[in-house]
């Protein structure tokens, strides 16, 4: 099995390595004492238990073991690498969460696990000497992801709501598991992305942690489960490097990581540079919707060139994206020359008006604590800030080649961005003209799809 293979169903394995405390706050788990024994605690068993009932004579046992290598994140078979990076990813994607246990304690009170939803971030704002947020009783409904009021924002959950918690979580599980039912897992990349967006639907108002009986802690449950389970996935996929492998073979826990930030520059004259042509508003909104989904795509673009799954997409918006890779040897390398071949592209078709600059920095996995990694991403801000000074650095050389790729000589100025060239007969450049196509669709579509026409992923 291919590398890029292997990194995605362990990625499965990971955004499913917890689905057992949705099972466990529902009241609807069994364990026995020697289940609990074998994989550490209840919720892992319910896992385990869940996935194997799931994926039965839907995979090859390989790719069983592989996903169901998450539900022993606790407690791995000894010299089973798959389980033992599952628990390094699942300690790393935690290590934030301990931070704030006596917080948690504090808020919490008597209040029972099984009743437990999502805290609003906003819940422990304070401004000394002014104001205090008050907003302990706010949290979110245990409902799936619409764009309704009452479930994106947090409510004042009464004791009649308390009394309803556990039926709620059955209900929700009950739901997410019909719709996992559906899937047949026999293409890896088409079956994460099903896998993330359905978690994301069930899960994003399940919190990650709130008390843990086994353990005797509390933690303040304002990061939800699915959160907590798609960085377990990027972090899994990242420890199956040449560099990480040997580390877990060597019984050692000092595996490394990449944290890369991409900054698209030159947004905002770029948005703006049009003139006031028939159908400016269309392709003013066609032009707002592309450099929407730009760092989605140059997200996408670069992991898949590097051979991880689209998980490993931390974040993306605002013309930034940022991704996390397992380091290895040479990897740099490959960052500098997708750079440049990005570059490219955007100076051909844009003439240097858009742009975009990478940065990264390597760090270790016992470096994800708050403190340790907010100094990381802070460093890496200074990097991706001093690189736009140095945009197109890489192609410098040929910039007047690149920017002069004009085409034949019955080209003529655009006469509605006044950068790029159009062919004798049309009536704007084949840009123009596509954001005029996507501004006159947007306000009437329901979804987008994102795709790549490549079929050798695996091969």
């Amino acid at each position: 099995m291919e590398k890029v293979e292997v990194r995605t169903w362990l990625a499965v394995g990971g955004l499913l390595h917890d689905i057992g405390k949705l099972i466990d706050r529902s009241g609807e788990g069994r364990a026995e004492e020697e289940e609990k024994r074998q994989f550490g605690y209840s919720h892992a068993v319910y896992s385990y238990k869940f996935l194997k009932e799931l994926l039965e004579g839907k995979v090859s046992k390989e790719v069983e073991e592989l996903i169901l290598s998450g539900s022993y994140h606790h407690k791995p078979e000894p010299g089973n690498l798959y389980h033992l990076a599952q628990q390094i990813a699942d300690h790393c994607a935690s290590s934030e969460r301990s931070k704030r246990e006596d917080e948690g304690s504090a808020v919490y009170g008597s209040q029972s696990r099984e009743e437990k939803r999502l805290k609003s971030i906003l819940a422990l704002v304070s401004l000394k000497g002014y104001c205090q947020s008050g907003l302990d009783q706010y949290e979110y409904q245990l409902k799936p992801l619409d764009l309704k009021k009452e479930t994106l924002f947090p409510v004042e959950i009464t004791e009649e709501k308390k009394a309803k918690g556990r039926q709620e979580y059955k209900e929700l599980f009950e739901n997410l598991k019909r719709q996992l039912q559906k899937l047949d897992f026999r293409e890896p990349e088409k079956t994460l992305t099903k896998l993330y967006y359905l978690l994301y639907k069930y899960l994003w108002c399940v919190p990650a942690s709130t008390y843990d009986k086994e353990r005797g802690t509390k933690h303040y449950a304002d990061i939800s489960l699915f959160d907590h389970l798609r960085v377990v996935g990027a972090l899994v996929s990242g420890l199956w490097t040449d560099y990480n492998i040997q580390r877990l073979k060597d019984g050692q826990d000092a595996v490394e990581f990449l944290l890369v930030e991409g900054d698209i520059t030159g947004i905002q004259r770029f948005l703006y540079q049009l003139s006031n042509t028939k159908g400016v508003g269309k392709r003013l909104r066609g032009k707002s919707f592309f450099l929407s989904v730009l760092p989605v795509i140059l997200g996408r673009f670069f992991l898949r060139e590097l051979g991880y799954p689209m998980v490993n997409l931390l974040y993306a918006g605002g013309g930034k994206f940022q991704f996390v890779i397992g380091y290895e040897e040479g990897v740099e390398q490959k960052l500098d020359e997708l750079q440049r071949r990005v570059d490219e592209v955007l100076v051909k078709e844009f003439g240097g008006h858009l742009g975009v600059v990478l940065g990264w920095r390597r760090f270790k996995g016992k470096e994800l604590g708050v403190n340790e990694l907010g100094e990381k991403i802070h460093k890496l801000y200074e990097e991706t800030g001093r690189k736009k000074f140095q945009k197109f650095s890489a192609v410098l050389e040929n910039f007047d080649r690149l920017v002069n790729y004009l085409g034949p000589d019955n080209y003529e100025m655009c006469p509605s961005c006044q950068g790029s060239l159009k062919p004798e007969g049309k009536d704007f450049c084949k840009w123009c003209e596509l954001f005029q196509e996507v501004g006159e669709k947007i306000p009437r579509a329901e979804y987008v799809v994102f795709y790549s026409e490549r079929k050798d992923l695996y091969s």
